[in-house]
This record gives structure tokens, C-alpha cells and sequence, in this order.
């Protein structure tokens, strides 16, 4: 069974494992966006995980097939109620 996983959703998803993949690397001394040049790198690269963290969270991530389904019950109640207006 196919899941219509929206592409803003897959897109954090991937953001947000790579951030996380990222800092566990650079725990133990290996990281993927090495940022030992200055302080300015290690100042945009905290600053580009924060804001993906954050947009993750923040953001409706629809996973279950039950969410799925409610997403789309959502925008035709939108809609609906768009044109009610």
C-alpha cells in the first residue's frame, strides 16, 4: 500500500536525520559539515540545525496512514469552508 507522504514532509524528514547524523559525528570527532574554519561557520551551521530542528517540530508531519487520511479530510473541510465564505 502507497503512502502519499507530502514532499515538504519527506524533504524535513531527510533535513532533520542528516542534523542529527551530523551531531552525533561531531560528538565523537567526525563530522559531516566540518565547521573548524571559524567561529562564522560554526555560528551558520548551529544556526541551519536549529532552524531545521525547529521546522521539523513545528511543521505537520503526517507518517500513519491514519494521518495521511485526516490531512486530506482537513483540506477538503478548507476548502468547504473557504467557500462558504
Amino acid at each position: 500500500m502507497k503512502r502519499n507522504i507530502s514532499k515538504g514532509t519527506l524533504i524535513r524528514l531527510v533535513l532533520a536525520v542528516i542534523v542529527v547524523i551530523n551531531m552525533f559525528l561531531k560528538a565523537i570527532g567526525k563530522p559531516i559539515i566540518d565547521a573548524d574554519e571559524g567561529s562564522v561557520e560554526a555560528i551558520i551551521e548551529l544556526g541551519v540545525s536549529a532552524a531545521v530542528l525547529v521546522l521539523s517540530y513545528w511543521k505537520n508531519n503526517s507518517f500513519s496512514k491514519n494521518a495521511i487520511e485526516a490531512d486530506k479530510y482537513l483540506k477538503i473541510l478548507n476548502k468547504w469552508d473557504s467557500q462558504g465564505e
